[in-house]
């Protein structure tokens, strides 16, 4: 049974009315903002809503989500399970129409590999429930895990070219001020390359995500089209 969320009940009856621009961009805003209205400070969703509705929106307009979420606490307690691994996992699963990137594949700044980071990540790519679901491994801070040793390198060689198709580079180098320095992420990443299948190097470094936006593209402008003239009254 789907649950209804009062806020998502809102969103579908804002579309059903005219809005003018500035109304548009404050119902954004709140999004943006977890749910808090940013003119008068109000809540008026609910935090733990917001993933659910942006979602649900992406999916109907077409749009390929990517999701920052560590999946663990920094410096966790030995032996407790990842802090957020079933929540993230719950919310992929509840928006199957949904093209959702994890960023990162759940590492943060300060957030390491949980035990046995690989063989999690595989039973998600595993499961027909999170077809939907890919992996990024852009940034210097997930490179270092994957090339901190041959065994590192080689365990996440095996999984994406296990899983070939959901996996996609990037570099996340902010303000780069030279090629050399944009670049520094993919020379980082050589050992990886060198032990991918040609197919799966490919894939992960511009054929994912080629494939990917390609195919949002036409949905999103379809959407576009539908609702430029704006709601019709009956």
């Amino acid at each position: 049974m789907r649950i209804r969320f009062e806020s998502v009940d809102v969103y579908t009856k804002q579309c059903s009315v005219g809005v003018n621009a500035t109304q548009l961009a404050r119902m954004g805003a709140t999004l943006a903002n977890n749910g808090v209205n940013p003119a008068t400070g109000e809540r008026v969703i609910k935090a733990e809503d917001i993933p659910h509705i942006l979602s649900t929106i992406a999916a109907e307009a077409g749009l390929v989500v990517i999701i920052h979420n560590d999946m663990d606490v920094p410096f966790p307690k030995q032996g407790a399970p990842p802090a957020y691994l079933d929540q993230m996992k719950a919310l992929l699963k509840r928006h199957p129409d949904t093209t959702i990137i994890w960023a990162h594949t759940g590492l943060g700044r300060i957030v390491r590999p949980i035990n046995d980071h690989a063989a999690n990540l595989a039973v998600i790519l595993g499961d027909p429930a999170y077809k939907n679901v890919y992996f990024d491994i852009s940034w210097d801070e997930v490179a270092k895990y994957v090339v901190a040793s041959p065994e590192a390198t080689k365990i996440t060689a095996d999984l994406i070219n296990r899983f070939p198709d959901r996996f996609l580079f990037g570099t996340d180098e902010v303000a780069p001020t030279s090629q050399q320095s944009y670049l520094r992420v993919f020379y980082q990443y050589q050992p990886l390359w060198n032990l991918l299948t040609p197919e799966a190097s490919e894939k992960v470094r511009k054929g994912n995500f080629a494939r990917l936006f390609d195919a949002a593209r036409p949905k999103v402008r379809a959407w576009e089209a539908a609702h430029k003239a704006g709601p019709q009254a009956d």
